[in-house]
């Protein structure tokens, strides 16, 4: 089962589940996802959430429950409009962003190396048990910098250091069993 949460009105053709909140939305099933989820543990090969994190603030139960839900090697596919641009502080609906480093402590594998080597960051996923790698993380740039013919090294220091160089990013992570 592949589910599409948060919908809205984009449903797609790709043999999805449509999950929504708000029946205006026309979903398959109208759940809210900061409440209890009704699939079970291991049924779902795939989330997609298409800008819909950044909307939700309750992180930590929508990681457990994507943990939860997910067979072992399973994908969760987060797209979030990027922390630096005027695409995520434009919408007023946003409550939280999203960043690799964020993710990066949903890693079993990276929170152990982090308490080895006495970083301050904090091992979510000991924590929550749960286990995600960042498979991909891709980037699309505002029209300001799209090709622009910017040396990769000048690209990563407008990307970590300006406001609206990236509008979008595409996290890709895995269920680690």
């Amino acid at each position: 089962m592949k589910l599409n949460l948060g919908c809205g009105p984009r449903h797609r053709p790709d043999g999805y589940v449509h999950i929504d909140r708000e029946p205006s939305a026309e979903p398959d099933q109208i759940v809210d996802l900061e409440g209890t989820w009704p699939w079970g543990d291991g049924s779902v090969d795939e989330i997609l959430m298409n800008h819909v994190m950044e909307h939700l603030s309750d992180h930590v139960h929508i990681y457990k429950e994507s943990y939860r839900v997910l067979k072992a090697g399973g994908i969760l596919q987060i797209n979030v409009p990027h922390h630096l641009s005027e695409a995520y502080y434009g919408d007023p609906t946003h409550v939280r962003p999203v960043t690799l480093q964020m993710l990066s402590c949903l890693s079993k594998r990276l929170n152990r190396m982090t308490i080895e080597r006495g970083w301050a960051n904090s091992p979510l996923a000991i924590y929550w048990g749960v286990d995600f790698e960042v498979d991909k993380a891709d980037v699309s740039l505002t029209p300001d910098f799209r090709d622009k013919g910017l040396s990769q090294e000048a690209l990563d220091y407008a990307m970590k250091h300006l406001f609206d160089v990236v509008e979008e990013v595409k996290f890709t992570l895995r269920k680690v069993a």
